[in-house]
Parts: C-alpha cells; structure tokens; sequence
C-alpha cells in the first residue's frame, strides 16, 4: 500500500526586507500519514502554504524535516517519486505548440498504464479535437485537458492543486465526478 508519512515538515523563505533578510516558515506538518486511496483536501487562505506542500509531495520542492514513501525517505527532486505519481501544479504548463495528439502519445509513453483510448473519449465527450493545438485551446479546455490526461495516467498518486481553475460551473462538476 502507497503510503507518505511527514514528521515535523517544514519550509521556510527568505524574506528581504530593506537591507535585511528574514526567514519566514511558510509550511509546518507535525505529523501526517496519507494512505494509499485516499483524498487529501488541502484547505487555507492564499499564502499559507497549500501548494507548497503538494510541490514538496511532488518532489519538487526542498523541505525540511522527514518524509517517506512507501517507508522510503525521500528528499526534494528524487526521481523515485515522479516514477509512481502525476500531478498538476499549473494549469499554464502545458506544452503550447504541441496538438493534444501529440500530448496524448507523449503521456503514451511516459505512463505505461495510461488509458489513450479512454483518454480520446473523454477529450471527444468534452468537444475537444485531437487536432487542436494547446495555445489554440481556452484556459478551461486547458484544464480539461490538463486533468483528463492526468486522471487517465492511472498512478498509484495523483496530485491535484485547483485542478478545476477556470473551468465553468457545468465543467466542474463533471470533472469532480471523474475525480
């Protein structure tokens, strides 16, 4: 069972002020274990940290303190991790000048239970052309993409921040429902 475990996580930054530099913390976990199936709601207001803490579960991000998964220690960057996870952190990184053709083989073969046909009925059912360029898509079918690509990459971890952001009401809800 996919496992995190987080001991006493910890980020701070520095902060210049003037002619000084302060250190702010920006994240503190005392203890935290999320099991294998299930879903974390990060709640808080901008800036305390929410996002931080999913790039640090990413891998993306340095941190302070300890934490594991699968009972394995893991540090920022490790490419252990990024084997058993996708995740959106931006809905603006996806490659522009790609076709979602082309995004669809690429995920193809970065992710070895990746549901290309499944991925294409969902794209279709959300009116979106495999021939489509990203830049020519609108920030919502962006992120319709973003999301369906991600889902449809079948890791044992997934990780989400504001999946849904400029998505429309009616879009919402069925992506949740996807979730």
């Amino acid at each position: 069972m996919n496992t995190f475990k987080c001991n006493n996580l910890n980020k701070t930054i520095k902060q210049f002020n003037g002619l000084s530099i302060n250190k702010k913390q920006i994240l503190e976990i005392d203890d935290l274990t999320i099991q294998s199936g299930s879903i974390l709601g990060v709640l808080g207001e901008n800036g305390s940290g929410k996002s931080t803490f999913l790039k640090i579960l990413a891998g993306l991000s340095d941190f302070e303190g300890s934490l594991e998964y699968n009972g394995q220690p893991i540090k920022a960057f490790d490419s252990a991790l990024h084997k058993n996870q996708a995740s959106i952190l931006d809905i603006n990184s996806l490659p522009k000048a790609l076709k979602i053709k082309q995004l669809c083989e690429l995920y193809n073969k970065i992710y070895t239970d990746f549901d290309i046909e499944l991925t294409k009925k969902e794209l279709s059912v959300q009116n979106i052309s495999l021939n489509d360029y990203v830049s020519s898509l609108s920030k919502g079918n962006q992120a319709k993409v973003y999301l369906i690509l991600t889902i449809q990459s079948n890791q044992p971890l997934i990780i989400l921040d504001e999946p849904t952001l400029g998505l429309d009401l009616n879009s919402r809800k069925y992506m949740y429902q996807q979730i």
